[in-house]
């Protein structure tokens, strides 16, 4: 495929247009249009340009959230594994379409050479390649059908509503990496904001009238179009192209328009194209007087220092003026390179001086002569030293903060652009030393990060400044700033100074610690048998006791306090141990009655806490020894019929409880039969 003519007339009109190397090897926007998600995309080096025509590109569509809810894990849809270059024989059906051509011949035209051996013709042939990457990536933001001939677009109409996507675009090849991965979101609820560009002006100049306008979108327009109206309602484009931008976003756009016919009024608007070739509504017009445009400059003869402040006189022959003059401007500015602030505007066009009131020490100063139409300055300021002796304003304290890595981080406010240079720090290590410069050379910017040592007893670090202007005059000192310093160091632990019991409750006492910097304390309790310990409280600084009400009779605690300070340092005490003794168990109570032939037993204890499993009897007769007789369960009586005439009977119990303890023996009762 040849159409050379169309590559030539190209690179001569977006000469050096080459987009910007970045850090990944491809990008990728998305945008919605109704009911589908148009996703665009670019390799980012000629290398990656290379790769993707070779390869091709794979499209993944990941979805994240369906009806306002997360989706866990989220659904992965491949919506192509491989979004290629279109075959020669369909690229040469669209030949005589110009983008088409372009991109043709930059992608299937002849490419560099690796048998060049001359270092000028390895440079000549890269150089060519770069400019081929170049113009079939500007080819496909121009027209939206050549990015997809080049595997560059895909049109996502299988979105649903309700559903956020996102995409993912990788190399169609096995080993792409980490920095092949480009990902954008897109959702059909996400309707798109209208872009729309910045207001031009306009102004004459020796071709025609120069149209600029800020490029406030370069990174969503990737080209406009400058459109003409002489009624301010029927606009035409001034071009057939849209004018590239080949600027950074703090450079402005221009466009020379030559053909103005001579009328009285003439509009300007903008008309923004992004990277799918679609169109944004137009900016705000601006109007222009078609008026002969100022053909000479006003020169400054004198700035010169005076009681209030700089007289400035200039030059200008208003007789063979050719154009019409409305005024002049006066300008100051820090340096010959930039054009700061506007001191005046002067509507006399017969006057020819200004007193500067507030002058700088160095003073750059420009007179323009301006109407309707334009504005017209010489670009070689006239220079005024000031010779100042008078300290700048002091700076009020900096602020700062102190981390855990010993970096201070400080800033402040300049009190007098106009006056201060720069400042001086100053620091100490405690409140009464004297400051010492801390930097030796003078602080430019309004913050500083400094490193200071953790491991010291002082508790601040202390700063100051000092204005220092461009004539070297410096300020007073500013306010102190005390920096409180990250603690790294452990306060000093309290110590347990008593236990007690205190009816069933535990009564813990400690003594205070001797570091001032402690914010609270912990008390941690744990079972003899444990190894864990429990926070049983969190008190203040000033509490040195606490009743633990939780502790249980029978078993034994260890007791701790943790000291604490306000930065997360602590500091433990030794364990004290307590043991919770058990209160005796109730005593029974045993009663006997006697009949003819029997002896009845009956027990109770009504402060009994435990469930009894059984009771052992234990009798003896005269004066034999006390034995084991029997066992009874679920009663409170027994009844003893083995019994014999004339013989004496004592009796006593012993109660098992159901969990194995048993109580002592129970009082004595005695009958005689």
């Amino acid at each position: 495929m040849t159409n050379k003519g169309y590559l030539l007339l190209l690179m001569l009109c977006l000469c050096g247009y080459m987009p910007l190397l970045a850090q990944n090897n491809l990008n990728i926007i998305s945008k919605t249009t109704g009911n589908t998600i148009e996703l665009r995309w670019a390799p980012t080096n000629l290398d990656a340009w290379r790769y993707g025509n070779d390869f091709g590109y794979k499209l993944e569509r990941i979805t994240i959230f369906r009806d306002g809810k997360q989706l866990i894990p989220v659904e992965t849809v491949v919506l192509s594994t491989a979004l290629r270059i279109k075959s020669l024989s369909e690229w040469e059906k669209r030949e005589d379409e110009k983008y088409f051509a372009i991109a043709g011949e930059c992608i299937f035209g002849e490419h560099y050479s690796a048998l060049a051996t001359s270092p000028v013709s390895i440079y000549k042939h890269y150089q060519q390649e770069q400019n081929k990457f170049g113009f079939s990536l500007y080819c496909a933001d121009m027209n939206k059908e050549v990015a997809d001939y080049m595997g560059l677009y895909f049109a996502d109409k299988t979105a649903k509503p309700g559903e956020s996507y996102s995409y993912r675009l990788t190399f169609a090849s096995p080993d792409s990496a980490h920095c092949d991965t480009a990902r954008t979101f897109g959702a059909l609820n996400n309707h798109p904001v209208d872009i729309i560009p910045a207001k031009p002006d306009a102004f004459f100049d020796n071709n025609g009238v120069m149209v600029t306008w800020k490029n406030n979108h370069s990174n969503h327009f990737v080209g406009y179009y400058v459109e003409r109206s002489f009624d301010n309602k029927t606009f035409a484009r001034l071009s057939e192209d849209p004018i590239a931008v080949i600027q950074s976003s703090l450079q402005n756009n221009y466009y020379t328009d030559t053909t103005v016919t001579n009328v009285s009024k003439v509009y300007y608007r903008i008309v923004g194209v992004d990277s799918f070739s679609d169109e944004s509504k137009p900016s705000e017009s601006t109007a222009i007087l078609n008026s002969k445009p100022i053909s000479q400059y006003a020169e400054i003869s004198s700035a010169q220092s005076v009681d209030n402040g700089v007289e400035i006189n200039w030059r200008f022959n208003l007789e063979t003026e050719t154009g019409s003059v409305d005024g002049f401007k006066i300008y100051r500015a820090h340096s010959a390179e930039t054009i700061s602030h506007c001191l005046a505007t002067i509507t006399d066009v017969d006057q020819r001086s200004y007193i500067d009131p507030h002058p700088l020490p160095d003073n750059y100063y420009y007179v323009s002569v301006f109407n309707s139409s334009e504005e017209k300055y010489n670009p070689y300021p006239y220079y005024c030293l000031i010779i100042d002796s008078i300290p700048p304003i002091k700076p009020l304290a900096p602020q700062g903060v102190c981390d855990s890595l010993g970096r201070v981080t400080l800033s402040w406010r300049n009190p007098d652009p106009d006056d201060v240079a720069g400042f001086r720090l100053l620091r100490k290590n405690s409140e009464g030393e004297m400051f010492l410069m801390h930097v030796p050379y003078m602080l430019t910017d309004t913050f500083y990060i400094d490193t200071i040592s953790l491991k010291t007893l002082s508790p601040n670090v202390y700063y100051a400044l000092i204005s220092v202007d461009a004539r070297g005059n410096q300020s007073d000192l500013s306010p102190t700033l005390a920096v409180a310093r990250y603690d790294t160091i452990a306060p000093q632990p309290s110590m347990i100074s008593d236990i007690q019991l205190n009816k069933n409750n535990v009564v813990v006492s400690w003594n205070r610690s001797v570091s001032r910097d402690v914010k609270s304390y912990l008390l941690l309790r744990r079972l003899s048998t444990a190894e864990s310990f429990d926070t049983l409280a969190v008190v203040a600084a000033d509490v040195l006791l606490y009743e633990d009400k939780t502790a249980e009779p029978g078993f034994e605690y260890y007791y701790q306090v943790i000291t604490r300070d306000g930065y997360g340092n602590f500091a433990a005490s030794k364990l004290k141990a307590m043991e919770i003794p058990t209160p005796p168990e109730p005593e029974w109570k045993l009663q006997n009655t006697k009949s003819l032939n029997s002896i009845t037993l009956k027990w109770s204890n009504k402060h009994a806490t435990k469930q009894v499993d059984k009771i052992l009897i234990y009798r003896k007769t005269d004066d034999k020894p006390l034995h084991y007789y029997t066992m009874v369960k679920n009663t409170d009586t027994f009844e003893d019929k083995n019994l014999v005439m004339g013989k004496h009977y004592a009796y006593r119990i012993r109660v098992v409880y159901t969990d194995a303890t048993e109580t002592q023996l129970s009082n004595e009762v005695e009958s005689e039969m």
